[in-house]
Protein backbone atom coordinates (compact mmCIF):
# COMPACT_ATOMS: atom_id res chain seq x y z
CA UNK A 1 0.00 0.00 0.00
CA UNK A 2 3.06 2.50 1.29
CA UNK A 3 4.24 1.89 -2.95
CA UNK A 4 1.63 3.35 -4.41
CA UNK A 5 0.49 6.02 -2.06
CA UNK A 6 -1.61 4.77 0.78
CA UNK A 7 -0.51 4.80 4.52
CA UNK A 8 -1.99 1.60 6.66
CA UNK A 9 -3.70 3.08 9.73
CA UNK A 10 -5.57 1.65 12.63
CA UNK A 11 -7.08 5.20 13.16
CA UNK A 12 -7.08 6.42 9.50
CA UNK A 13 -4.93 8.88 10.47
CA UNK A 14 -1.17 9.55 10.69
CA UNK A 15 0.34 8.13 14.02
CA UNK A 16 -2.22 4.87 13.85
CA UNK A 17 -0.66 1.61 13.83
CA UNK A 18 0.35 0.05 10.46
CA UNK A 19 -0.58 -3.36 11.32
CA UNK A 20 -3.87 -4.93 13.15
CA UNK A 21 -7.15 -6.47 12.30
CA UNK A 22 -8.86 -3.50 12.14
CA UNK A 23 -7.50 -1.47 9.75
CA UNK A 24 -8.08 1.32 7.15
CA UNK A 25 -6.16 3.79 6.06
CA UNK A 26 -5.27 7.08 4.43
CA UNK A 27 -3.46 8.68 1.69
CA UNK A 28 0.17 9.92 1.51
CA UNK A 29 0.83 13.79 0.32
CA UNK A 30 1.99 13.73 -2.68
CA UNK A 31 2.33 10.17 -3.47
CA UNK A 32 1.74 8.49 -6.23
CA UNK A 33 -1.90 7.66 -5.31
CA UNK A 34 -2.62 11.25 -4.28
CA UNK A 35 -0.73 12.50 -7.90
CA UNK A 36 -2.88 9.82 -10.32
CA UNK A 37 -5.87 10.94 -8.94
CA UNK A 38 -5.27 14.56 -9.20
CA UNK A 39 -3.93 14.08 -12.65
CA UNK A 40 -7.99 12.23 -13.41
CA UNK A 41 -9.60 14.92 -11.90
CA UNK A 42 -7.80 17.46 -14.42
CA UNK A 43 -9.47 15.18 -17.04
CA UNK A 44 -13.14 14.49 -18.07
CA UNK A 45 -13.08 11.25 -16.58
CA UNK A 46 -16.58 9.52 -15.97
CA UNK A 47 -17.20 5.99 -14.62
CA UNK A 48 -19.40 4.09 -16.24
CA UNK A 49 -20.61 0.93 -15.47
CA UNK A 50 -22.90 -1.71 -15.74
CA UNK A 51 -24.09 -4.23 -13.03
CA UNK A 52 -24.40 -7.64 -14.82
CA UNK A 53 -26.58 -8.92 -11.53
CA UNK A 54 -28.75 -6.36 -10.61
CA UNK A 55 -30.89 -7.08 -7.47
CA UNK A 56 -34.32 -7.10 -9.79
CA UNK A 57 -35.44 -7.55 -13.47
CA UNK A 58 -35.35 -4.06 -15.36
CA UNK A 59 -38.71 -2.69 -15.43
CA UNK A 60 -39.63 -0.97 -18.74
CA UNK A 61 -41.37 2.36 -17.61
CA UNK A 62 -43.42 4.64 -20.46
CA UNK A 63 -41.14 8.54 -21.32
CA UNK A 64 -41.14 9.88 -17.37
CA UNK A 65 -40.42 7.25 -15.63
CA UNK A 66 -43.31 7.73 -13.31
CA UNK A 67 -45.46 4.92 -11.81
CA UNK A 68 -48.88 5.10 -12.25
CA UNK A 69 -51.40 6.05 -9.76
CA UNK A 70 -52.83 3.17 -9.45
CA UNK A 71 -49.60 0.68 -9.14
CA UNK A 72 -48.25 3.40 -6.44
CA UNK A 73 -52.07 3.25 -4.49
CA UNK A 74 -51.91 -0.75 -4.65
CA UNK A 75 -49.16 -0.30 -2.24
CA UNK A 76 -49.15 0.12 1.58
CA UNK A 77 -46.78 2.67 2.07
CA UNK A 78 -46.80 1.71 5.95
CA UNK A 79 -45.45 -2.07 6.10
CA UNK A 80 -43.30 -2.83 8.78
CA UNK A 81 -41.11 -5.39 7.16
CA UNK A 82 -38.24 -4.96 8.94
CA UNK A 83 -40.28 -4.17 12.10
CA UNK A 84 -39.49 -0.59 11.96
CA UNK A 85 -40.94 2.28 10.24
CA UNK A 86 -39.15 2.28 7.63
CA UNK A 87 -40.20 1.88 3.74
CA UNK A 88 -38.14 0.18 1.00
CA UNK A 89 -38.31 2.88 -2.22
CA UNK A 90 -37.39 1.80 -5.51
CA UNK A 91 -36.87 3.84 -8.87
CA UNK A 92 -38.88 2.44 -11.94
CA UNK A 93 -36.49 3.35 -14.38
CA UNK A 94 -32.78 2.47 -12.42
CA UNK A 95 -34.14 0.30 -10.08
CA UNK A 96 -31.95 2.09 -7.17
CA UNK A 97 -33.54 2.10 -3.92
CA UNK A 98 -33.34 3.60 -0.48
CA UNK A 99 -35.17 3.02 2.86
CA UNK A 100 -37.28 6.21 4.55
CA UNK A 101 -39.71 7.12 6.55
CA UNK A 102 -43.33 6.16 5.09
CA UNK A 103 -45.11 8.60 2.76
CA UNK A 104 -41.65 10.27 1.40
CA UNK A 105 -42.34 11.72 -1.91
CA UNK A 106 -38.43 10.73 -3.49
CA UNK A 107 -37.03 11.31 -7.03
CA UNK A 108 -34.65 10.13 -8.71
CA UNK A 109 -31.33 11.93 -9.60
CA UNK A 110 -30.11 10.11 -12.43
CA UNK A 111 -29.94 12.12 -15.82
CA UNK A 112 -31.44 8.82 -17.46
CA UNK A 113 -34.50 8.25 -15.56
CA UNK A 114 -35.59 12.02 -15.88
CA UNK A 115 -37.07 12.72 -12.60
CA UNK A 116 -38.76 9.32 -12.01
CA UNK A 117 -40.45 9.24 -8.43
CA UNK A 118 -39.46 6.46 -6.68
CA UNK A 119 -42.30 3.74 -5.35
CA UNK A 120 -42.94 2.41 -1.93
CA UNK A 121 -41.64 -1.54 -2.89
CA UNK A 122 -44.01 -4.32 -1.20
CA UNK A 123 -43.26 -7.31 0.58
CA UNK A 124 -42.68 -9.36 -2.25
CA UNK A 125 -40.66 -6.70 -3.68
CA UNK A 126 -42.73 -5.91 -6.06
CA UNK A 127 -43.54 -1.99 -7.00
Amino acid sequence: MEQIGLMPSNTGEPGGRRVGEQMTHYIINDGLFDRACADLMTTEYTLSWFDRFPPIEPVSVERGGCASAGALAAVNPTIKENGSNRVKYRCPSCSSQVWGKPELKLVCGEEACGGARYAPVGKEGTV
